[in-house]
Formats: C-alpha cells, sequence, structure tokens
C-alpha cells in the first residue's frame, strides 16, 4: 500500500537509516523527526505504532499507542525480547499486533504491508491494545493489584 513512515526519536543509527532510506529510494516516505516531546500527539495520526528500541520492549510509547487505540508492532532479536515485548504486543487473531524478527526484513514488510491493506483488522487491534492499557496498565486498577499483593504478604507474616 501506498504508505508513509514516520520515526521519531534520535539514536546512534539515524544517519545510516536515512542514508539507507535514500538508498532503497524510499526517502520521501521516511520522515525523520528526530527526538520529540510530542510523541503521543504524532501517534494520533499513525495507524500502527512500531516498537524498534532495543529495550525496554514494553516501554511508555507503547502504553500509550495503546491507550490511543493503535495496533503495536514489536522488532525484537531473541526470545528474551519476546518474552519482555509480551506485556504489550500480543499475536494471533484476538491481539493487538505482531512480533517481527531482525532477522527478516521482507517479511516483516510484508507483514506490515498486509495489516494496512486490511483497516478492519487494523481496527479490531486497536480496540484489542485499549483494552490491554486499560486492564494492566490503568493507574486504578495497577493500585488495586498492588494493595492486594501487599495484602497478601501481610496475611503470610
Amino acid at each position: 500500500p501506498r504508505a508513509r513512515m514516520l520515526l521519531v526519536g534520535d539514536g546512534p543509527t539515524r544517519a545510516e537509516n536515512e542514508r539507507l532510506a535514500g538508498e532503497l529510494g524510499v526517502a520521501a516516505e521516511a520522515h525523520f523527526a528526530g527526538a520529540r516531546a510530542d510523541a503521543t500527539r504524532l501517534m494520533q495520526a499513525c495507524d500502527v505504532v512500531v516498537q524498534a528500541t532495543r529495550s525496554p520492549h514494553n516501554g511508555i510509547a507503547s502504553i500509550e499507542a495503546m491507550a490511543l487505540s493503535k495496533p503495536i508492532v514489536t522488532v525484537v532479536d531473541n526470545d528474551e525480547e519476546r518474552r519482555m515485548a509480551a506485556d504489550t504486543c500480543v499475536e494471533g487473531e484476538s491481539g493487538n499486533g505482531f512480533l517481527l524478527a531482525t532477522t527478516d526484513y521482507e517479511e516483516g514488510a510484508a507483514r506490515v504491508a498486509a495489516a494496512l491493506r486490511d483497516p478492519g483488522r487494523l481496527e479490531a487491534m486497536g480496540r484489542t491494545s485499549r483494552r490491554m492499557a486499560e486492564e494492566k496498565f490503568d493507574i486504578d486498577s495497577h493500585v488495586e493489584r498492588l494493595a492486594a499483593l501487599y495484602e497478601s504478604l501481610a496475611r503470610q507474616g
């Protein structure tokens, strides 16, 4: 599909990524926004949010995107990163997104393209993201779970 990519953040590979976008002929479709204080506002314009930082894979950006009802795509290198990503990215028919292996960019690009071609699926993943954010990361439910844990520990002695 005709798509644009908005990259928010800075890091040691930014110049290399900008060069690569030029080499691949997608520089016009890839906007490098740099570090931004308004990243959450920018997410509102996105159809999918990709969590591509090395760690943590359940970072605040993913949680904010989930709260905005966005599908989550998380880039992973290994099983440990897959486990870390499980709090914010659940694959499958009733999931909120999918994981992309850094070892197969072509497959990853195909999966993102397929998702972008299916607005109904994107909407369903977004609803799941929002529900997961409310269940796992809402401050009130978090405080309730923490209080229950403290009460349980206090009863144990």
